[in-house]
């Protein structure tokens, strides 16, 4: 899990240029992350709700 320690301090920086993203993807993506840091095992059903949230908010900005 050490890797996503380290991608997750770059996360919130790597979207900063990205004018297409939609503006409440990144956060969902960033908190995400942050709740699995440092976790051997994420559940399917905690993964579910992140996509759900994730979806939610694309349809939300029109993109799907």
């Amino acid at each position: 899990m050490e890797a996503m320690t380290d991608s997750s301090t770059t996360v919130e920086d790597s979207h900063e240029n990205d004018i297409e993203a939609p503006s409440r993807i990144y956060p969902l993506i960033d908190h995400a992350i942050r709740e699995c840091v440092g976790r051997d095992i994420v559940s399917a059903s905690e993964m579910i709700d992140m996509l759900l949230d994730l979806r939610l908010e694309l349809v939300k900005e029109g993109i799907l």
